[in-house]
């Protein structure tokens, strides 16, 4: 697991001479989402827009990374489980008694759209702006597919059975769903027609994540994770170190992974699922969704209006305070140089800055996000964890207002 130790020195006017104190804060920081319905899918285009939907009709966004949640309305009294963006502007929302909401101006407006099925929907999935799929059911599973933006939606597929909880694509014809008593049928062909998998377990799957064209996971109730790495045609399970019921799963890339899911929940993994942590979330609502932007930067929602946000990859960090004022911006040479798997990179804000450091490799590759916030005037020191990345070069960049500076370091493996 990557370990990202923040050490901060804050100077305070009013401080005691010598005086310091530390102390430990989640690597999950709760926003003010200004609601307390429950929140039951949240999705981001970029690092800063985004949007999070649950009970009531209840839609919130926001354009500054969360920092503020605002009020959209759409139109509708029932339970919204969940929404996508295809486009920046354009999105689509899903819930019960067969609720489709569509927006082309980022949510300022949205307009119903007929679902063709009374079916509650529980998941949607846009391959882009035109042709997408909604999921659900109640008694039965029910599969909706539209080619001309949501102006008509046909039954892909509705038949006796369980209910359908997620569906999502790796590529325009490549895409899976997963529901209830370990229910997933995978597409060759955008969704026409759909092939059941075995998933080797009798547990509600509710949420499954590809994030290439082999390798994917489904979680679910009990604690169950299962994944495959030929595409679905095999899975095979995976031990969180949990029973609780998780309900969404999100890789950032084929090793590093997040699950959320009942009493706060949130497990992530580094090595593609051998091993599972538990981070520190410091709630114990449910958690219903789960969403990362890049590496470093997530949400997760649930219940009782709670959203959590993450710039460090859910690690937590050690703040320590002093009354030392730096006198420059100043990135340091990290130590040790070279190293092995891990160095420690210090750097001075000389005042309140959005900051970001950032690691890249030889070919200019971002490889790592290890700062992403506004941090005081102050020194910080972080701990990168290179244990999952080969031996090389590697340049790291520190960029604080107008601020940027660039070192070179040597991981030796």
């Amino acid at each position: 697991m990557k370990k990202f130790i923040v050490l901060l020195i804050l100077n305070f006017q009013f401080s005691i001479p010598g005086a310091r104190d530390c102390f430990s804060q989640t690597g999950w920081v709760q926003q003010t989402s200004g609601t307390n319905l429950t929140f039951y899918s949240v999705y981001f285009v970029n690092t800063n827009t985004g949007w999070a939907t649950g009970a009531g009709g209840t839609i919130r966004a926001t354009t500054n990374g969360g920092v503020n949640w605002n009020v959209q309305t759409s139109g509708s009294p029932y339970s919204l489980t969940s929404v996508h963006f295809p486009a920046a502007s354009t999105g689509w929302i899903v819930g019960t008694s067969a609720t489709i909401r569509m927006t082309t101006n980022g949510g300022v407006n949205w307009v119903s759209q007929a679902s063709g099925n009374p079916a509650a929907l529980w998941s949607v999935y846009f391959l882009n702006t035109t042709t997408g799929l909604a999921v659900g059911g109640t008694g039965n599973w029910v599969i909706r597919r539209t080619t001309d933006g949501g102006a008509n939606w046909s039954g892909a597929a509705v038949g006796a059975g369980s209910p359908l909880y997620c569906v999502r694509f790796i590529n325009p014809s490549s895409g899976w769903t997963c529901g209830g008593d370990g229910i997933i049928r995978a597409t060759t062909n955008g969704g026409t027609v759909w092939t059941p998998q075995t998933s080797n377990t009798g547990n509600h799957l509710l949420s499954l994540h590809f994030p290439d064209s082999t390798t994917g996971w489904t979680v679910g109730y009990n604690g169950t994770i299962r994944t495959t790495t030929n595409s679905g045609l095999n899975w095979t399970g995976q031990s969180g170190g949990t029973t609780r019921h998780l309900h969404s799963v999100f890789f950032t890339n084929i090793s590093i992974g997040y699950i959320a899911g009942d009493s706060g929940t949130v497990l992530k993994t580094t090595n593609g699922g051998l091993n599972w942590i538990m981070q520190a979330t410091e709630t114990f609502e449910h958690l219903n969704a789960i969403f990362f932007a890049d590496s470093a930067t997530g949400w997760a929602a649930g219940g009782n209006g709670i959203i959590l946000k993450t710039t460090t990859g859910g690690v937590t960090r050690l703040i320590q305070h002093s009354n030392e004022i730096p006198k420059e911006f100043k990135l340091c040479q990290n130590y040790p140089n070279p190293f092995n798997p891990k160095s420690k990179i210090k750097f001075q804000i000389l005042k309140l800055s959005e900051a970001k450091l950032l690691i890249y490799d030889i070919l200019g590759r971002e490889a790592e996000t290890l700062v992403n916030e506004q941090l005081n005037a102050g020194t910080y020191e972080v701990e990168w964890d290179a244990s999952n990345y080969p031996g090389g070069v590697y340049y790291y960049i520190l960029k604080a207002g107008d601020f940027t500076q660039t070192k070179k370091m040597i991981l030796v493996k």
